[in-house]
């Protein structure tokens, strides 16, 4: 079949106007080459707006061939509105009758991969974090190792994941698994190379979701002896009250909110390096941030944790520390000198244009479209 011929569904955890996920990129670079695609916004509940998958963080723009369905709920989020938003993703699939599914979503998928099975429409389940761990909630946690996990293996015609460690979970279990990684648009990568000094000092800017992956008390440790460097951190999650409070006791520290992404080129740009300071436990083994590669393709050399995957994934594009003393020594070390910071940056870029584009991971899951 043509490209033309063929309609995706996409359900997705995240809104269409939050930031570029894989999620919502995906459907953008098949409708380019022609796919129908039909995008389900995840209901935004009574209080949406404090809730950070379902805020707005970008304008919404029309796209080729991409539909987006809205969806709102005038109740609060609960065990009944879940159920709801469970039912209606099998009556949006009837509704649209799409020639594949696709989700990413670990807890609205229980009940739509068995329907799309039963009517016999390939369902392409993308596996983007260890939900067992990743999961802030216990219930969550609990629906994704027990109920939602089982139902994907038993129903999907075919499982994604972007880590190591998840594909060798799930390739015993199922017989068509790919290992499809996290990517970069290329062109952002234009608009970040080089780097900008725009104050006396030097900056280091850290673009994330504030949790608990990030060591943040390590973090301020590390820059609380590193006095001639300006340390930036964007971004909202459960720990940002807590950190703020915490910067406010360190002169070169500073804890900002969420920005529009249209921010993030010029602020990967004013950085001199990159940090990538995650916590070195289970959750993080299967955790490869779309950060690294932001940073990656501004051609900056990076600093950042030897989680399992940090290792598979990055190996000699990025400079390993452990500890206090060896992120201390590793960001100096890039700091003076030039030559190994120009390098490693030249390395981690040529690594992200010729592995982690959205233009080679979209022909990827074309691949798996043309099999199904």
């Amino acid at each position: 079949m043509k490209p033309e011929e063929i309609k995706i569904m996409f359900i997705s955890p995240v809104h269409w106007e939050n930031y570029p996920y894989r999620e919502l990129v995906l459907p953008e670079r098949l409708g380019n080459l022609g796919f129908k695609c039909v995008f389900l916004n995840p209901y935004r509940y009574k209080n949406w707006e404090n809730t950070y998958r379902l805020r707005s963080y970008r304008k919404r723009e029309a796209v080729k061939n991409v539909t987006v369905v809205d969806r709102m709920c005038s109740s609060k989020k609960s065990f009944k509105s879940f159920i709801t938003e469970s039912n209606d993703n099998c009556k949006k699939i009837e509704a649209y009758k799409p020639d594949f599914v696709y989700s990413s979503d670990h807890l609205m998928t229980w009940k739509a991969v068995k329907y799309a099975k039963q009517k016999k429409i390939p369902f392409i389940f993308d596996v983007t974090d260890d939900w067992s761990k990743a999961d802030t909630s216990f219930s969550g946690q609990l629906l994704w190792k027990f109920i939602n996990r089982k139902a994907i293996i038993r129903h999907a015609a075919t499982i994604v994941t972007t880590s190591h460690k998840q594909y060798e979970f799930f390739k015993p279990k199922h017989p068509h698994v790919h290992l499809i990684p996290n990517a970069i648009d290329m062109s952002y990568a234009h608009s970040t190379n080089g780097f900008i000094k725009k104050t006396p000092g030097l900056k280091v800017n850290f673009i994330g979701n504030i949790r608990d992956w990030y060591d943040f008390d390590l973090l301020f440790d590390v820059f609380a002896s590193l006095k001639e460097l300006e340390l930036n951190i964007y971004g909202e999650g459960p720990l940002y009250k807590t950190i703020k409070y915490k910067a406010q006791k360190y002169d070169n520290i500073f804890v900002h909110g969420s920005i529009d992404y249209s921010k993030v080129p010029n602020l990967i740009k004013e950085s001199i390096i990159g940090i990538i300071p995650l916590k070195n436990n289970k959750l993080n083994e299967s955790t490869m941030p779309i950060k690294l590669l932001d940073y990656w393709a501004a051609s900056k050399a990076v600093v950042c944790t030897p989680t399992y995957e940090m290792q598979k994934s990055a190996g000699d594009a990025v400079l390993f520390a452990n500890n206090h003393k060896q992120w201390q020594q590793q960001i100096m070390q890039l700091i003076h000198n030039s030559d190994l910071r120009k390098k490693l940056g030249e390395k981690a870029f040529h690594k992200a244009k010729n592995t982690f584009t959205y233009d080679i991971v979209t022909q990827k899951f074309v691949r798996i479209f043309d099999k199904n």
